[in-house]
C-alpha cells in the first residue's frame, strides 16, 4: 500500500492508510521519552489509550468467548504493527518487487 501512495495517489493517498506506521513510528521514538518522567507518562498514555481501544474493539467483535477476545487483542495489534513496517517499507520502495 506504501508503494501505492506514490503510484496511485488519487486512490491510494487517505489517511487511514498511514494511521498504522504513524503508530510504529510513534512507538519506537516515544521509547527514550521513557527515560523522562512527564514526557515518558505522555507516551504511557498514548500507549493505554490505545491499547484500551483495541480491547474494546475486541470485546465488541468477539464477546462472551474469551479466547477469542484475547486473540483478536493480539490480532488487532500484529496486524497494525505489520502493516505500519510494511506500509513504510513500501514507501520507501524505488520499485514494487513481485
Amino acid at each position: 500500500r506504501g508503494y501505492f501512495v506514490k503510484k496511485f495517489p488519487q486512490t491510494s493517498r487517505l489517511p487511514s492508510y498511514f494511521l498504522p506506521s504513524a503508530l510504529v513510528i510513534s512507538l519506537i521514538g516515544g521509547l527514550p521519552s521513557l527515560f523522562f518522567p512527564v514526557v515518558g507518562d505522555l507516551y504511557i498514555g498514548y500507549l493505554s489509550f490505545y491499547l484500551a481501544l483495541v480491547m474494546l474493539s475486541s470485546i465488541h467483535t468477539a464477546f462472551p468467548n474469551l479466547v477469542v477476545v484475547a486473540l483478536t487483542f493480539v490480532g488487532i495489534i500484529v496486524t497494525h504493527l505489520v502493516y505500519g513496517v510494511w506500509f513504510l517499507k513500501g514507501l520507501l520502495a524505488r520499485k514494487l518487487l513481485i
